[in-house]
């Protein structure tokens, strides 16, 4: 195998760190003028780390390396108050190399003046420029209530069918992409919590911008987006908000003229020139809130068609219709907090498919808390999903099930100035039922998990030990499996806290279809030792035994330890 060829040209990697620091250090200058003075023209901080792994498998498979190693670090310099992360990471397997200077960007402002420059991403409203990120710059402008911005740049940068590098490097070469470049332009009135703003965006592929594209099916695509957002706060306790948007999406600019392609908006062709691949969509969202210092409530409405599609928005989940409210409750001076929501969703609301999948989705949690010493969380969750057609669908196919999930989990607390006690439970409940006859041998599931602990705690001595007892149980058709354990961890920290070691344990005696099927037994040892403030070192041993009756690939028994460093400065 070839030696990929980022590794053959170092000095190009390494101006590109150079270079980019000092576009990092010019640029810091037009961040703040105001504090320039003030700020130290260069600092450095942050971490290194150095850890040492080993491996001893004593039965079973081996699943790592004998010996492992890591050098990680996390430097971050400033340049007159800007921050430049980098990100090293150096191992037996690998190397990379991350910093700002692959995507700087900076976002300096002056009064009612933003200026963007470099990477950014910005977002305008949910359905036009929704924070897709690009290389290029962009102006916000808020003098008084007037609300003005603009942008421009590549949101995708050109890739070649057959690129060389990669074919040397002995690597899957990226799927081929056209450039994309766009630009969005929002004006508006009002303030950050009462305003109304429309919002124009226009994107393109660049048809040149490939010269031999391997796969016929990717085209240059063209896209052309109107939107509306808006927020009022009315009566002092309600607020209603709305985003709206109008998307023609061309697929494959290269095809022919069609204007009857926009005859449900003929308008938007002042925008876009229509064509044979050019569809039209459209998304939509509402909601109404009531917010007091007792109640919360909020009714909110979504919709978005199977063709709405905008390239400043990374994914919508569309052809679908959201109806959900959301109402919570304090009572009893802040004792009692009760939420819940309901929610109902249909996809297929653009008829295009046979059938249409309805869910419903409803949830309820309480909080108790009367006092210092006992708390408990109540939770519970239903999940429907059912399936119509306008034709009779094959039964076998039918999706009709039903989801639920139970939870709570009481606490008692008890502070004392040597010694705190804390008892804690949870029990969860999960159920599956599909109501198919025929899918519900693999689809039907039943988990009842939990869990008690005990947490004997001497704060100034820092001292604490924690035992506790599990129990899990899966009920599915053909297959139950059910798991008893303890656990019991221990920790103290010595000399005001510059050394902290624990051991921990925990044992699970599993089950098979009602029969004993063998043990997981686990252990570890670890210790921290920090002498100075920028100084620690860390070493750890753990093992773990497993034992399975039926499956005997599942035996195994396996010895871990780690030596670590690590320096802060």
């Amino acid at each position: 195998m070839m030696r990929p060829v980022r590794q053959l040209y170092p000095m190009s990697r390494i101006g590109c760190v150079l270079f980019g620091l000092l576009l990092s250090a010019v640029a810091g200058y037009a961040q703040d003028l105001g504090s320039l003075g003030k700020q130290k023209p260069f600092a450095i901080s942050g971490a290194l780390n150095v850890t040492v792994d080993g491996y001893n498998n004593v039965q079973g498979r081996e699943r790592l390396d004998p010996l492992a190693w890591t050098i990680s670090g996390s430097p971050t310099l400033s340049i007159y108050g800007i921050s430049l992360p980098i990100y090293v990471l150096i191992n037996n397997q690998s190397r990379s190399l991350t910093g700002p200077y692959q995507q700087f960007g900076m976002s300096p402002t002056y009064k009612w003046i933003r200026v963007h420059a470099g990477y950014r991403n910005l977002s305008f409203s949910p359905y036009t420029l929704a924070g897709r990120l690009f290389l290029g710059g962009g102006i916000e402008l808020t003098p008084g209530k007037l609300r003005l911005a603009a942008m421009y740049g590549q949101f995708e940068k050109a890739q070649p069918a057959d690129s060389l590098r990669f074919v040397l490097a002995d690597v899957p070469p990226p799927a081929p992409r056209f450039q994309r470049t766009g630009y969005a332009v929002k004006v508006g009135y009002g303030t950050a919590n009462s305003f109304i703003d429309l919002i124009y965006f226009r994107a393109k592929d660049n048809v040149g911008s490939i010269r031999f594209p391997a796969n016929t099916r990717i085209a240059p695509d063209e896209n052309a987006v109107v939107g509306l957002s808006s927020q009022l706060t009315f009566l002092k306790h309600f607020t209603w908000s709305a985003n709206l948007g109008i998307s023609a999406y061309t697929r494959d600019i290269r095809r022919s003229e069609n204007t009857d392609v926009l005859d449900q908006a003929p308008w938007l062709r002042t925008f876009i020139v229509p064509r044979t691949g050019t569809q039209v969509g459209y998304a939509g969202e509402s909601s109404l809130s009531y917010s007091s210092t007792l109640l919360t409530m909020q009714l909110q409405v979504r919709q978005i068609s199977a063709e709405y599609q905008s390239m400043g928005a990374y994914f919508f989940n569309n052809d679908l219709r959201e109806i959900t409210v959301s109402p919570s409750l304090v009572l009893l001076d802040g004792k009692v907090q009760v939420s819940g929501s309901y929610g109902y969703q249909q996809d297929n609301v653009s008829n295009l498919r046979p059938t249409t999948t309805t869910r419903q989705i409803g949830s309820a949690n309480v909080t108790v808390q009367p006092n210092q010493v006992f708390s408990m969380l109540m939770s519970y969750s239903n999940y429907g999903t059912s399936q119509r057609g306008t034709e009779r669908i094959i039964d076998t196919l039918k999706i009709q099930q039903v989801n639920q999930s139970v939870i709570i989990a009481p606490r008692l607390f008890f502070n004392g100035e040597a010694v705190q006690h804390t008892l804690s439970a949870f029990v969860s409940y999960q159920n599956a039922n599909d109501v198919n006859t025929v899918s519900q041998v693999r689809t039907d599931f039943n988990n009842i998990l939990a869990n008690l602990n005990y947490a004997y705690t001497r704060p100034k001595e820092r001292l604490s030990l924690t035992p506790g007892l599990s129990a899990i149980r899966n009920f599915v058709p053909g297959y139950n499996t059910q798991s008893f354990g303890a656990t019991v961890i221990a920790s103290k920290g010595f000399d005001k806290g510059k050394l902290n070691t624990s051991l921990s344990g925990n044992y699970y005696q599993n089950f098979y279809e009602g029969a004993a099927n063998g043990y997981t037994l686990r252990t570890r040892l670890s210790g921290r030792y920090r002498p100075a403030g920028t100084h620690e070192f860390s070493l750890s041993v753990a093992s773990t035994i497993n034992q399975d009756k039926v499956v005997q690939s599942r035996n195994f028994t396996e010895l871990f330890g780690q030596v670590g460093y690590g320096l802060s400065f």
